[in-house]
């Protein structure tokens, strides 16, 4: 008689903790989501849902996966930081940065005015490859000498002087890096082919999200650090898209979805 009451209430909990698994254990989604990824031998244990294909769908993310997804375990894109010590002829100095070809942002002479600083630009780049950023000097002296920088993810990848303090001739450089660190989401089908770009990052409110070429319909999401949905816009018939980030300081990330569900993402920070 007591083994029939004890086999009937082991059944009885089990029962109730195969119905009631969230509510009785605690045990939230994210981590119902882990255990998912265990069984398909990609969780990191994190207790944190993970971007990755939960039933085996060929890596595409459905709408059930994307709402309880937390981004910022991805490099999804690339911060390059441009440093130029400039010297007393600043007008004289111009540089574009370019990848496989394409030129991705530009300064042309005249554009600085002060001289004798440091003028700094930050680029956001979301496509592996090789970059090339040439720096030039209208009257052929380069910058008597000093230097500038380019950082990539915060690792300086090139360093150099440009010109002479004598005034040796030196009308340009040519300095070619590569960038193989950025992750996209999904698989290659389900992310953007065209290349982004993102300006400025930081950014102390508005920000410019630039495509190589013409995007019927996009929409741009916006999660906090802690995965939450702040801001969302849809645009349509754009190349270049214009955004306030209506948002205290920090790191978000901002999700673009285009037409037929090719997506990619970019970390976004706000000063």
């Amino acid at each position: 008689m007591k083994t029939k009451l004890l086999s009937l209430i082991l059944m009885t909990l089990t029962l109730l903790l195969t119905t009631n698994l969230y509510s009785l254990t605690g045990i939230t989604k994210s981590e119902l989501n882990d255990l998912a990824d265990i069984k398909n031998g990609v969780s990191d244990l994190s207790f944190v849902a993970d971007y990755c294909d939960e039933d085996n769908n060929g890596g595409i993310m459905d709408i059930q996966e994307l709402d309880d997804t937390f981004f910022l375990t991805l490099n999804t894109g690339a911060l390059i930081l441009i440093e130029i010590d400039l010297d007393q002829f600043s007008t004289e100095i111009g540089w574009s940065l370019s990848q496989e070809a394409t030129t991705l942002f530009s300064v042309p002479y005249g554009t600085y005015t002060a001289g004798n600083i440091t003028v700094t630009q930050t680029i956001t780049v979301t496509k592996n490859g090789n970059y090339q950023f040439i720096i030039t000097d209208l009257f052929g002296d380069g910058m008597q000498g000093n230097s500038y920088r380019i950082i990539v993810d915060g690792v300086t990848v090139i360093n150099r002087t440009f010109g002479t303090p004598t005034g040796a001739t030196t009308f340009s450089q040519t300095n070619d890096f590569l960038i193989n660190t950025i992750t996209t989401l999904g698989t290659t089908t389900n992310s953007f082919d065209d290349e982004m770009i993102v300006y400025p990052n930081p950014t102390h409110d508005s920000f410019e999200i630039s495509f190589n070429n013409n995007q019927k319909a996009l929409k741009i999401n916006i999660y906090s650090s802690l995965g939450q949905l702040v801001q969302t816009g849809i645009f349509k018939n754009t190349d270049q898209i214009q955004m306030n980030l209506n948002q205290p300081s920090g790191t978000y990330i901002v999700e673009c979805i285009n037409d037929i569900g090719n997506q990619t993402a970019f970390r976004l920070i706000k000063k």
